[in-house]
């Protein structure tokens, strides 16, 4: 079996010696893993109207920061004096799992969660020897799940989470079992947390998402591997002083990475900036910059951690010997208008590169809706999102294999952003039907990706899901789906994949 534990153990040191030095009364706190289902309940509530200081377009959050947005939801809730069953059903089932994190409670959980996942896939296209786009998705049909490589056949995944909350030191580990082709033991995530004067400080492993979307983000989401990071933010939104207040709630996150020594030059820099905006209970506004810089035979020294930071110069030109290196920048908005008779969530996210000079241009664009109930039929959600990062005469300009590549970690061509890939499309279409009574759900799914816009042939790539969570009262979670999956414009045969999955959760 493979370790990889001791680079990630360093992380939980120095944590725990930056915290001898930060002044006690600060509480700080481990954060709900991206990915997991209480993100659904949190955005239907919002939807709704029942959270409205929430800032959710920048994730992870905090679990005392959850608790909090699962009381305001009931308080709101009391006001209403009646709500539609699926809402009870969420702000149950969020209070059975994260109700009893309080402020300024200490306490240690060797076990939050025991799990189990079964992945049965009939093919890779990995596995296949597809390369059918630069940088699309190499495995087809298996992203947004932080970076976990399913094989051809059968695929068993065992782990648990351990945390801690232990006043201005909070720690997270989450070691998993994995059998692909071969047994390995991986720390998938690991991290501490020091809080002081209102900030979050994390240093580990762990992911995150950036934006309003659901099925993608094009900056930073958890497509790739947890990054191995130092991370600051305010995970709490607070309003700032003076006229600043204006502006709403508001939350930032900075954080910076080392890629590694497989990447594209080998041990590049990744560092990302991110604002969110709360104005309006209704509206929420992101501004987001992420770049890489450095690496073997690349500077990285501080006037180039300036010009990055500045987004002075571009790629290197004329001889540069302060390289800021690659560079993005863009922006999201979200919009909620939680009328009685039809609540819809509308939003829009953008982002561009740097090369064009000092300004972000060739655009990439993902615009989304989702009703979190049919009219007076709540049993029903329903969400469309359609992403694109075609650039008319540009072909492959986003997350192409340039001066840096944008995937990680690079062995695997993991792309940090959007799983569509370069040069491609995508178009997202998800319902869900409500069973209160079990509790849990059932849903349907689509999704289409059409891959090369800009030359031939042109791969088209559909996935059709139909899936199930049940959630028992003894704190057991369990959900299935089955993909069926077809990739067209390959060659003279297309290909058919058949995922089926099964995990089960039990929470502490």
């Amino acid at each position: 079996m493979v370790f990889k534990v001791a680079s990630r153990l360093r992380f939980l040191v120095l944590v725990i010696c930056l915290a001898c030095v930060l002044p006690a009364g600060a509480f700080a706190s481990t954060y709900v893993p991206v990915g997991d289902d209480a993100y659904n309940m949190l955005f239907r509530l919002e939807a709704e109207g029942l959270i409205k200081t929430g800032l959710l377009d920048a994730l992870p959050i905090s679990r005392r920061e959850m608790q909090r947005l699962i009381s305001e939801a009931e308080g709101n809730a009391a006001l209403i004096g009646h709500l539609n069953k699926e809402d009870e059903q969420d702000i149950y089932l969020l209070k059975e799992r994260f109700g009893d994190e309080q402020e300024k409670v200490k306490y240690i959980k060797p076990l939050d969660e025991v799990y189990a996942r079964y992945v049965y896939a009939s093919a890779n296209p990995r596995e296949n020897g597809l390369n059918y786009s630069p940088f699309a998705n190499p495995n087809g049909f298996v992203y947004n799940n932080n970076g976990d490589d399913y094989g051809k056949r059968s695929n068993l995944r065992f782990g648990f989470t351990s945390l801690a909350d232990l006043g201005w030191f909070s720690f997270y580990i989450n070691p998993e079992y994995r059998y692909t082709d071969a047994n390995q033991i991986d720390l998938n995530k690991l991290y501490g947390v020091l809080s002081a004067f209102g900030l979050d400080l994390e240093i580990g492993r762990d992911s995150q998402w950036w934006g309003p979307g659901y099925n993608g983000a094009i900056l930073l989401s958890n497509n790739g591997d947890p990054f191995t990071m130092i991370k600051l933010t305010n995970d709490r939104p607070a309003l700032l002083p003076w006229i600043f207040r204006y502006l709403g709630l508001t939350k930032f996150t900075v954080f910076v990475t080392k890629l590694g020594s497989d990447s594209n030059p080998p041990n590049p820099y990744l560092w990302g900036l991110r604002f969110d905006l709360k104005p309006v209970p209704y509206l929420e506004i992101g501004l987001e910059r992420t770049a890489e810089l450095g690496g073997e035979g690349h500077p990285a020294g501080l006037q180039t951690w300036i010009n990055s930071f500045t987004g002075t110069g571009e790629n290197g030109q004329n001889g540069d010997a302060n390289d800021p290196g690659k560079q993005w920048a863009g922006g999201d908005v979200k919009v909620t208008l939680p009328f009685s008779f039809q609540p819809v969530q509308m939003y829009f996210e953008a982002s561009g590169t740097d090369q064009c000079g000092p300004y972000p241009c060739k655009w990439a664009k993902l615009a989304g809706v989702y009703l979190p109930r049919i009219l007076n039929f709540s049993r029903v959600d329903f969400r469309a999102e359609y992403a694109t990062d075609h650039v008319t005469g540009y072909p492959n300009v986003w997350y192409s294999r340039g001066i840096f590549n944008y995937t990680y970690p690079a062995d695997k061509d993991l792309i940090i952003g959007h799983h569509m890939g370069t040069d491609s499309n995508d178009l997202f279409l998800k319902a869900d039907y409500f069973l209160p009574e079990l509790p849990g759900r059932v849903y349907v799914s689509y999704d289409r990706e059409r891959h090369n816009l800009s030359g031939s042939p042109e791969p088209i790539q559909n996935e059709t899901s139909l899936g199930m969570y049940l959630y028992t009262r003894d704190h057991f979670s369990l959900n299935g789906q089955y993909t069926f999956g077809k990739i067209t414009g390959i060659g003279t045969e297309d290909l058919n994949i058949n995922i089926f999955s099964f995990n089960i959760i039990r929470y502490f």
